[in-house]
């Protein structure tokens, strides 16, 4: 099975999304709607089983600021 994992720490009680994007920037998934979380460390984990081999983008907005990191997704 192919499992995705994301871990990070907020500093502040933040609003956190994260969304997975194919390389045309077309949304795929919904990972987090925007959800308030507390100051912590914070891990996820989602089932990808769905989701094609390829490239994509996740893109993590925290209190506005957005962040992307790129996955490479193979079955």
């Amino acid at each position: 099975t192919n499992n995705l994992t994301i871990q990070y720490n907020l500093q502040n009680n933040s609003l956190v999304k994260i969304e997975l994007f194919d390389m045309l920037g077309k949304s795929v998934k919904m990972l987090l709607p925007e959800t308030q979380q507390s100051m912590e460390f914070h891990k996820k984990s989602w089932q990808i089983d769905d989701i094609s081999s390829g490239l994509y983008f996740i893109k993590m907005m925290i209190n506005g600021t957005e962040s992307t990191i790129k996955l490479s997704v193979s079955n």
